[in-house]
Parts: C-alpha cells; sequence; structure tokens
C-alpha cells in the first residue's frame, strides 16, 4: 500500500506537524510520501490558494492507494475530491481542529462553507478530541461508521526524560505563534512572577504573531526571549533546561476542541507543567499543577511550584509512554486502514 500526506497548512504550524509525526509513524509499515509545499505561511493565507493548485498536481501525478489530508481546508478537499471520484482512490482527512472558531462571523462562515464540502465523501474521517466527533458528525453531516479517532501522540525518540541540570526558576513556552496562540495572558502572569523573583522566560516557535507578542512583551515589560523557530533537536534541548514548562488556553469555545501537543511533549520530558483548568487540561490534572484560570491566580500557581513541587511529572511521563506514543498510534490506525482499504473499495 502507498500512501501520500498533505498539510494544509504550512511547516512550523501543529497542522504540519501533525502531518509529519503521522507519516513517519506509518513509514514503519507502507510505502509513504509527505507533501507540504511551503516552508512558511504566506499573508492573507495565500499559502493555502496557492497549495491548491500544487496538491492538484501532485495528486494528479501520484501512484498512491491512499490519499490522507491534515485539515478540510479547499487546498486539501478539492484535490482530494478529484483522487475520489476521477481517480478512484480511497481518501482519509483529519479534522484537527474548530478552524471557523478562530475568527469573526463572516470570515468563519466562509472557512465553515468550505469545510462541510468534502469530508461526508471521503472513506475515514479522524480526529483526536470527543467533542470533535460531535462536530464532524452534527455539523460537517458526516456518517459515524467513517470516524476514527486518531489521538495526538508524541515521538518519545525526540521527547524524552534527560537526567540534567535545568536552569532555577526558568520558564519555557512553545507554540506556533498565530491566532491560536494564547501567550498574552500568560506574559501577563509572568510579569507578575518576575516582578517578585528573577524567572528568565524563553518563548519558542515562530509565526504570524511573533512580532505582535514581542511588542507586547515590551509593553507589560516582561523579561522574555523569543528564540524563534528551531530545529526539534534544538527545541528539546533548551525545554530541557526550563523549571517549569507553561501552557494556557483561554475561555474560549474553540479551546475546547484542542489537543494540546505542547503538554504532552512537556510531560514526556518528565517537565513541571503549570496549567488552567480548561478544557483538554483537565484530562491532565493529575499530572499537571493546574489553577483557575486567573492571571494572578496563574503567577501565584507557577511561584508555588517553583518553590515547591510533589513530582507529579514522573507519573505524566508514564501516562504519556502508556498512552500517546506515535509508533503505537500510527500502528492502529494503519491496520484500520489496511482493513477499511481491503473492505470498503473507492466508490465509482
Amino acid at each position: 500500500m502507498k500512501v501520500m500526506i498533505l498539510s494544509a497548512l504550512p511547516r512550523d504550524t501543529g497542522c504540519w506537524l501533525r502531518a509529519a509525526y503521522l507519516a513517519d509513524s506509518l513509514k514503519k509499515h507502507c510505502d509513504v510520501v509527505y507533501v507540504v509545499p511551503f516552508p512558511k505561511g504566506l499573508p492573507f493565507m495565500l499559502d493555502v490558494f496557492l497549495s491548491l493548485f500544487a496538491y492538484f498536481f501532485y495528486v494528479l501525478a501520484s501512484d498512491a492507494d491512499v490519499f490522507i489530508g491534515v485539515k478540510p481546508f479547499p487546498n486539501i478537499t478539492i484535490p482530494l475530491l478529484f483522487a475520489k471520484y476521477v481517480k478512484r482512490k480511497f481518501i482519509v482527512v483529519d479534522v484537527d481542529d474548530l478552524d471557523h472558531g478562530y475568527f469573526s462571523e463572516f470570515p468563519s462562515k466562509v472557512i465553515l462553507f468550505f469545510q462541510r464540502i468534502g469530508p461526508r465523501f471521503f472513506d475515514i474521517i479522524t480526529y483526536h478530541n470527543d467533542l470533535l466527533r460531535d462536530f464532524i458528525v452534527n455539523v460537517l453531516c458526516v456518517n459515524e461508521e467513517k470516524l476514527y479517532k486518531l489521538d495526538q501522540g508524541v515521538d518519545l525518540r525526540s521527547f524524552f526524560y534527560k537526567n540534567q541540570a535545568f536552569d532555577k526558576n526558568s520558564l519555557f513556552y512553545m507554540a506556533h505563534l498565530n491566532l491560536a496562540a494564547d501567550l498574552s495572558p500568560i506574559l501577563k502572569a509572568v510579569k507578575l512572577v518576575q516582578d517578585k523573583i528573577h524567572a528568565p522566560f524563553i518563548i519558542a516557535g515562530g509565526g504570524p504573531k511573533k512580532e505582535f507578542f514581542e511588542r507586547l512583551a515590551k509593553e507589560i515589560g516582561v523579561n522574555a526571549i523569543f528564540i524563534g523557530s528551531l530545529s526539534k533537536e534544538a527545541i528539546v534541548a533548551e525545554m530541557a533546561k526550563a523549571d517549569i514548562c507553561l501552557a494556557y488556553y483561554e475561555l474560549k469555545k474553540v479551546n475546547l476542541f484542542r489537543a494540546s501537543m505542547k503538554v504532552r511533549e512537556y510531560l514526556a520530558m518528565r517537565k513541571k507543567v503549570v496549567c488552567n483548568d480548561y478544557g483538554e487540561f483537565v484530562r491532565f490534572k493529575k499530572y499537571t499543577y493546574q489553577c483557575s484560570s486567573s492571571v494572578a491566580e496563574y503567577a501565584d500557581r507557577i511561584l508555588q511550584v517553583l518553590r515547591q513541587s510533589d513530582g507529579r511529572e514522573e507519573a505524566g511521563e508514564r501516562f504519556i509512554k502508556a498512552n500517546y506514543d506515535w509508533n503505537q498510534i500510527g500502528e492502529s490506525f494503519f491496520r484500520k486502514l489496511r482493513l477499511s482499504y481491503n473492505r470498503l473499495p473507492p466508490a465509482l
């Protein structure tokens, strides 16, 4: 079986990372071609428009048996509808976010319109959050029999506990700095922390809002070092040096539908994680140091954990290894894919 995987968004996004990890896990079981046409996003999401034509060419020229698209944007759904009904290929689409929820009313309706076009016609629709399942069935009108939960995993070959000294009181955060990055409340909380103690703050990741957050940090007066987009190895090295790793979801509906890659990766490295008790973070309550979404309480929680922690991150590391290893996730998905491909040939 030959599989081609397409990412709707460019490199350094969560969409791209999920597609890359899925591709890597499937390579152990079948021939995989992974395509992402742009190294970074373009203004006004022109990368999505231009990649529509690039992906159409890739699909037209490919001899793959199965096509997997991550995120049902037009640059994914239109070429894959062609692959399904003209080339008679087996199609999988991954719904990894409530994408229209990040935008105001008119853009939100446009995005939702395009997301409704394709998924119901494809063979398997994957998701990673149970609320997304309800959205896919009730809003995207996909038959429940087509659904498969593809968990958000961790590359345990890269993210694992490194028994090394860390920089005392140092804080770390990583994200693709776009509309989904809830960094503003973290910056405000870290300012409160730094008003009381010396606590260096490292922020890893690039993205369209990086300059905005750099300006905000200066306005607030936070001692924050933005190190930009780095290789996975460099990110891991920076994370390993941190005393505490930070995560935060603002109280927005869209955040209820997310699955945090960063929290899984933090815990895989046995890091102390401070986050608020919202959305999927609640699932990791036993393994992270949580508080309400108040900025002041978040700052106080960081200070408390810097002073004293109880080692719950060790149990968190074991939990991640047992449940979110991309190798295991990919193997289970391949079995599902092979069985479905053999039983359900592409529709005429």
